[in-house]
């Protein structure tokens, strides 16, 4: 003897339908939260959400300089300033030496003329 739990909810019975040509289809059961293949949403990568979202707000594609990214992305970008500050600063350091060398080669020649 089968015993029904009280809570259990009984599948949706969709009824018979009859073909074109005549014959019948059975009855279909269908689940309670059961959703159609056709229904359900495909996957969408994580790259190609990006694109879609930037084409509907053209707004996040690019960011002003007081808003900030998440926090990992400031992080990165923070330290690729100061990287390139340091070896701009190094350059200048570098410059400057050569135009001294160069000042210095015109005294001396200056001075043996």
């Amino acid at each position: 003897m089968e015993e029904k739990a009280e809570n259990e909810v009984q599948p949706t019975i969709l009824p018979a339908t009859q073909r074109s040509d005549g014959t019948w289809r059975k009855p279909v059961k269908v689940r309670p939260g059961f959703v159609p293949k056709e229904e359900i949403q495909r996957y969408v990568p994580p790259f190609r959400r990006e694109i879609e979202d930037t084409a509907k707000n053209p707004k996040t594609q690019k960011m002003t300089k007081n808003e900030v990214p998440a926090p990992g992305l400031y992080y990165v970008k923070k330290k690729q300033e100061e990287s390139v500050q340091s070896k701009q600063a190094d350059d200048k350091e570098a410059l400057d030496a050569i135009t001294k060398g160069i000042e210095d080669v015109k005294l001396l020649s200056l001075i043996h003329i």
